[in-house]
This record gives C-alpha cells, sequence and structure tokens, in this order.
C-alpha cells in the first residue's frame, strides 16, 4: 500500500468515526485536510520513593509488629504526630544532640501539639547511630522503658521521624511519638 492509499485510508476511517460519533465531517475526500489535536504519550518519571518515608513506614510496621505479638491491637498512623518525630529526628541530626529536649528546649508534649495534635497522653521514644530500623527496634524492645511504651494500652496513635547527617555525632536519628488524642 502506498503511502498515498494509507493517508486516504486513515482520513476515511477518521470520518467514518467521526460519523459514529455523530460529528458532521463536511464531506471528507481524499484532498480534504483533516487537523486534529496532537496526542503523545511521553514516559513518565517514575516517582523516587522518598528514603527516609521508607524508614519511617518500616518503623511504624515493626512497632504494630511488636503489638500484634503482645495481642495487643495497632496503632493509628498520625501525619501530625509523624511530623512532630520527622521535625524532632532532624533537629537533633542538624544540631548534632541526642535528648528528648529539643535544641530550644521543647519537651515531646510541646513538640507534638505545635503538629496540630491535640493530646490527653503522650510519649516519646528516640534512637541515633543504628544502621536499620530492626536494629532500632531491637534496642527499644531490649530496654524495658521503651519496650513499655510501645506496648501500652495509653496510646492510639504513632508517628515515626527520622534524619540522616553525615556530619553529626550519630549520623541516623529516630523518633516516635505515640499519644492518644483529647477526644477520641
Amino acid at each position: 500500500m502506498t503511502r498515498c492509499h494509507r493517508v486516504r485510508s486513515v482520513v476515511i476511517t477518521l470520518a467514518w468515526l467521526c460519523l459514529a460519533m455523530g460529528l458532521r465531517t463536511g464531506g471528507i475526500d481524499a484532498d480534504t485536510i483533516l487537523y486534529l489535536p496532537a496526542v503523545s504519550s511521553s514516559p513518565q518519571p517514575a516517582a523516587t520513593p522518598d528514603p527516609s518515608a521508607l524508614i519511617e513506614q518500616r518503623i511504624g510496621d515493626l512497632i504494630n509488629g511488636a503489638r500484634a505479638e503482645h495481642g495487643l491491637p495497632p496503632l493509628a498512623r498520625s501525619d501530625e504526630l509523624a511530623l512532630a518525630a520527622r521535625r524532632h529526628s532532624t533537629d537533633m541530626a542538624t544540631h548534632g544532640f541526642f535528648d528528648h529536649a529539643g535544641s530550644d528546649g521543647s519537651t515531646p508534649g510541646e513538640r507534638i501539639t505545635l503538629a496540630g495534635y491535640a493530646w490527653r497522653a503522650c510519649g516519646e521514644n528516640i534512637a541515633a547511630g543504628y544502621l536499620t530500623p530492626e536494629d532500632v527496634m531491637g534496642a527499644w524492645m531490649g530496654s524495658d522503658a521503651h519496650r513499655d511504651a510501645i506496648l501500652s494500652d495509653l496510646y492510639l496513635d504513632m508517628g515515626a521521624g527520622y534524619a540522616y547527617d553525615a556530619g553529626s555525632p550519630y549520623d541516623r536519628y529516630y523518633t516516635v511519638d505515640l499519644a492518644a488524642c483529647q477526644n477520641p
């Protein structure tokens, strides 16, 4: 089939489609030019997963896994608690310290409130220097106070935060904020 025949075949096919859709073609023949909108498909770049978000997700999964092993319900994930936890991990990494008190002297409860979570009970676990979320959970579950916080029936929600700064003393900083809202 010659190029001219292919073009004519495409034009006739398009005219047939227009008629089938109820559009007027105005008498398309081989000499008629039909302008159609350009359509192209360019590959969309794949979204690059945020490594910090993946680590935070894994910590939450491990916490809920530990709770399930002890017959406890999972903690719901809270964007506000995650924000407070992420801010604290970033603060520790940026300012090179490891403490529940923020560089500005803030407490976990103050940071959670600032993130928009109205709490009636809250707690916080922090860790630094561990390579993986599994290492962090192993340390927390090996500590009575940290394990008690993770397995407490007092808390209903959680948010995890992670920050990395190669120039800081511990490189990797982890925070999990646990809480129950004022009006559940």
